[in-house]
């Protein structure tokens, strides 16, 4: 650790990674629900002293090859993250980070608040129409999640006189009430080098980037005073449960616990390990509890740990009585201090705790960035923040200290005061009409002359100049291999694994419509419930206790060579190397024994599966769009709507007691069709161990079942809306093409993303997200999220031929779009998802010629040969497909229509 004499603090994490991370984050503690803090890290990226930009941020997006550009906005903090393997791009990057934080455009251009955080929005009569804005629109949709907003109640009351009490992304109603003014006084008190927190991670020359960075920055930035810690946390609170209204078809509930103890990494750690003891496997005490006394359809956790101290919420979908719930859970765990622990369930949940610390597998994100994620919580209240980096030490010390999880339900449940229970009432409420003055329609206006000033105003050549991209010579011409072998139906990918084994069983579903449904359904309840061997916890207890993961999920694959479609079955496991044979047995073990009889326990887990299903749809509409608007053209988009989309969740919602027997036949005969040796495979990641004659065992033991027929002439309408009451939309349009498949494609879809999309779904359109693609297999999809367009998003999304036709690139520019299409296959990736790279290249007949050929199809792209692809991009065969709005928004626009 570094500290400079401004109070700025550095740190270093030296390793010989080569994925660097770079990170500044200031504590940035809410004193309103206005988004301050949220909306300046959406505006300091839009321009800076050094890089005078309207949007640097994606001018490196475009052009750099960075593993991971974001930032953050979390309760008490503001992070600004970058990660990259090419060193030169890397310190680049975090040059225009530093840049952007502490010389920001914005102090002096109100045109960036209004674009991104809010502003007035004026209709096609002259008048305010009601807001706009991208953070503004961001969080009308997260507030549409009834999850999200009794969340937010909860804090509200039970962290009453701290900064917590606040929402850090900002209230939908409270957003518009921030200026300009107080916008950039939280900039000037907050983002100074006496809140600054960097770190660098990974092979990196330190003494030189602290010369640079102080020289450049700590001793020119602007002096200010550190921000406080939080306020006094022992002010009186009101704590009675407390009933709201729900702009919804169904009741929530939500149980809030205020952790009233100082933030540590032992706490953290424990109360995790804790948390999936009690809450989140299968067999875990107060998910059965919720299950058998029917407290609600499905419950959800949430540890927020990134404060001073701690709050747990217990989220309850589909809940009528929370007091209830709340007195029949803590009644459970009053027992469960008293008589300890189950020893098995505990070894099992310290198990999938210690798995994943080795594995250190963290999704997109790179090791270095979630090392600096988990000392933040530390460092920014000034405690040690390398007590962060040894949890295997510390979850030693905890499996060695005699009643520790007893000792925290004890203290922090039972004999704890600071909880609060809600209840929300689901109805359906209309929204009160907005009432606008002189003085704001006089400001709309002249606001509405700035943004679109400054939105016709392009960017300067020296300003442009001013990020500097790679030549295509700095990019390696030769597409990275992937080790595979084959023999006969066993594959495997030798890779660095560190002791750990990732195993795939393949199995052939040629199957009709009506089957593959169920194989949805048979996915999730296989390992949930009891088999021949094994009680349904006590299999739970055996999974978690030596394995890493074991999951069930259907697939489909498309052959490049020729159009083949192959539908699969894949279960997934991890196991430590020294485990490989429990791996088999319990996998073995659930496939061939699963018993259905028990009818309460299938209705129990299908209906928390319909309502683990509808939170998805209202996070992740845009996913179900593209997939409905898929199946109106395609094979694939069949498939997965049958076994994952919106039609799948009517057929697990539809199950009840008076027809679960009919499911229970057709699992079990389901099983014999799928888990037989005609068409089954197998695959392996990892230089370990031999599992080739466990493999074959296994094979013995599958059933002699003939080939299957295939029938997937299930029918889809393409215009189809699914109204979800909300006030922002999720919208897809799938379009079809014949043209045989080119990677040149990947820098197209590029440049439409960032050059066409942005500007007209984000920055004009107030949408948060967006993005289109193109597909191998005929079909190019288009998306926006949290977009509070509807017929405006799909005119733009129609038009995409017509911005192709006119492209017009430089060099420059053309060469920035193919470091981002190459970006995508560089990036640095897990082992196990290298393994599932190179698996699914297999089955869909992709050869090491075919990746090679396509990445030079990506290095050779051109201005003229992307032209020629517009055409392909009119849309002449498509459906669309939207999620969200009211009855009365879609019905003019859509053919079918459905109330979610």
């Amino acid at each position: 650790m570094y500290r400079h004499a401004s109070g700025a603090e550095l740190i270093h994490i030296s390793n010989a990674d080569k994925n660097r991370v770079f990170g500044i984050t200031f504590r940035t503690l809410p004193f309103d629900n206005t988004g301050v803090f949220h909306i300046l890290e959406h505006s300091v990226l839009c321009g800076s002293r050094k890089y005078p930009l309207k949007d640097p941020f994606f001018e490196l997006h475009k052009g750099t090859l960075y593993s991971y550009l974001n930032a953050m906005t979390f309760n008490d903090k503001t992070m600004y993250p970058v990660a990259g393997t090419n060193e030169k791009d890397f310190f680049k990057m975090a040059d225009v980070y530093a840049d952007a934080v502490f010389n920001p455009l914005l102090l002096q251009k109100k045109e960036i608040m209004l674009q991104e955080g809010w502003r007035h929005e004026i209709g096609a009569e002259g008048q305010i129409s009601g807001y706009g804005g991208i953070v503004y629109n961001e969080m009308r949709g997260s507030f549409a999640e009834a999850d999200e907003y009794l969340r937010f109640r909860v804090y509200e009351k039970l962290l009453d006189g701290t900064p917590y009490m606040y929402d850090s992304g900002g209230v939908p109603e409270h957003i518009p009430t921030l200026t300009f003014e107080n916008l950039c006084a939280a900039h000037r008190n907050c983002y100074t080098p006496q809140n600054a927190h960097i770190y660098l991670y990974g092979d990196i020359l330190i003494e030189k980037y602290i010369e640079y960075i102080e020289n450049n920055y700590l001793n020119k930035a602007a002096n200010g005073e550190k921000q406080g810690f939080a306020a006094d946390y022992s002010k009186p609170k009101n704590l009675d449960n407390f009933t709201v209204k729900l702009n919804s078809k169904i009741d929530y509930g939500c149980i809030g616990i205020f952790i009233d103890a100082e933030n540590s990494p032992k706490l953290i750690l424990g109360f995790s390990v804790l948390c999936l003891y009690l809450f989140r496997l299968a067999a875990s005490p107060v998910k059965i509890l919720v299950q058998e006394e029917k407290l609600c359809a499905d419950l959800v956790d949430y540890f927020d740990f990134h404060m001073q101290k701690s709050v747990l919420t217990l989220n309850l979908k589909e809940c009528s009585d929370a007091a209830r719930a709340k007195e029949k859970i803590f009644s459970l765990l009053e027992k469960i201090a008293k008589n300890g622990l189950d020893k098995n369930l505990l070894s099992a949940a310290l198990n999938m705790t210690e798995f994943q610390i080795k594995e250190k597998d963290y999704g997109q994100r790179p090791v270095g960035l979630q090392y600096l994620i988990n000392i933040s919580t530390q460092w920014i209240y000034g405690k040690d923040p390398f007590s962060a980096l040894s949890p295997q030490a510390l979850l030693e010390e905890i499996k060695n200290t005699d009643g520790f999880f007893e000792e925290l339900i004890q203290t922090h449940f039972i004999q704890n005061r600071n909880i609060i229970t809600a209840q929300a009432v689901g109805e359906k409420i209309s929204e009160e009409p907005l009432n606008f003055d002189k003085a704001d329609i006089d400001g709309a206006f002249s606001d509405k002359k700035i943004l679109d000033d400054f939105h016709d105003t392009p960017d300067g050549e020296t300003a442009v100049l001013s990020i500097p991209v790679l030549n295509i010579s700095d990019i390696s011409k030769n597409a990275a291999q992937i080790p595979f072998e084959k023999e006969d139906n066993f594959t495997k990918s030798n890779l660095q694994t560190d002791g750990i084994s990732y195993l795939q069983f393949i199995f052939d579903i040629s199957l009709d419509a009506d089957l593959l449904r169920d194989t949805g359904v048979l996915s999730y309840l296989l390992g949930k419930l009891s088999t021949k061997n094994y009680r349904f916890d006590e299999l739970n207890h055996a999974v978690t206790a030596n394995l890493g993961s074991l999951t069930f999920s259907q697939h489909r694959f498309i052959s490049i060579k020729d159009g083949e479609f192959k539908p699969r079955y894949i279960i997934k496991a991890s196991v430590l190397d020294g485990k490989l044979e429990k791996a088999f047995e319990l996998a073995g073990e659930i496939i061939f024994n699963t018993l259905f009889s028990d009818e309460k326990r299938l209705l129990d887990l299908l209906g928390e599966y319909a309502a683990k299903m509808h939170t998805h749809i209202i996070n992740s509409g845009h996913l179900l769009a593209v997939t409905r608007a898929s199946a109106a053209l395609s094979r694939e988009g069949i498939f997965d709507e049958i076994c994952s989309g919106v039609s799948f969740y009517n057929y697990v919602r539809s199950y009840t007691k008076d027809n679960i027997n009919t499911i229970r036949d057709r699992l079990k005969r389901l099983c014999k069709m799928i888990f037989r040796k005609s068409g089954f495979s197998f695959h392996v990641t990892g230089n370990g161990a031999d599992v080739s004659k466990h493999a074959a065992n296994f094979y013995d033991n599958l059933y002699e079942e003939d080939a299957l027929s295939r029938d997937l002439n299930a029918s889809y309408g393409a215009k189809s809306a699914f109204v979800l009451g909300t006030n922002v939309f999720h919208n897809a349009l799938v379009l079809k093409y014949d043209r045989k498949y080119n990677a040149m494609w990947d820098v197209l879809a590029g440049v439409v993303n960032s050059d066409y999309l942005c500007q007209n779904i984000r920055v004009n359109g107030g949408a948060y997200g967006y993005g289109c693609n193109f597909l191998r297999t005929g079909y190019a999809y288009f998306y926006s999220y949290r977009d509070p367009n509807l017929e405006r998003t799909f005119d733009v999304f129609k038009e995409t031929y017509k911005f192709a036709r006119g492209l017009k690139l430089s060099e420059r520019e053309l060469r920035q779009q193919i470091i981002g299409a190459v970006r995508s296959l560089d990036r640095p990736q897990h082992a196990e998802k290298l393994g599932n790279i190179a698996l699914n290249r297999f089955l869909s007949d992709i050869s090491e010629e075919d990746v090679q050929r396509e990445r030079e199809q990506i290095l050779g792209a051109s201005l003229d040969k992307l032209i020629t692809f517009a055409d392909m991009l009119e849309p002449k065969e498509y459906a669309v497909s939207t999620f969200g709005g009211t009855l009365e928004t879609v019905k003019d626009a859509y053919e079918d229509i459905f109330e979610l």
